[in-house]
C-alpha cells in the first residue's frame, strides 16, 4: 500500500504544498508572536534544518492520510461494484 500511495498522481506535489503551508503557519507561530520577523537569520544551520524537515514530516504524512484514505475507498467501491 505503501508505493500505490507514494505513486499516486499529485501525491508528491500535495506534500510540498503541505509542507509550506505548515512552514509558513509555524515561521508565524515561531518568529511573528514574537515580533521579531528576521530572527530565522539568527538561528545556526542545524535549527533551520530542523524546521524545514518537520515541516516535511508533516505534510509528508498528512498527504499520506489522505491518500491513504482515497485509495481505500477506490478499493472499497471496487469491491462494491
Amino acid at each position: 500500500m505503501f508505493k500505490r500511495v507514494v505513486n499516486y498522481p499529485g501525491f508528491w506535489k500535495s506534500v510540498v504544498v503541505l509542507s509550506i503551508i505548515y512552514g509558513f503557519i509555524m515561521y508565524v507561530i515561531q518568529f511573528g508572536l514574537e515580533g521579531n520577523w528576521g530572527a530565522i537569520v539568527h538561528y545556526k544551520w542545524s535549527a533551520i534544518a530542523i524546521f524545514v524537515m518537520g515541516s516535511f514530516l508533516v505534510g509528508f504524512f498528512i498527504a499520506y492520510g489522505k491518500f491513504w484514505r482515497k485509495l481505500k475507498e477506490q478499493d472499497y467501491r471496487d469491491k462494491s461494484s
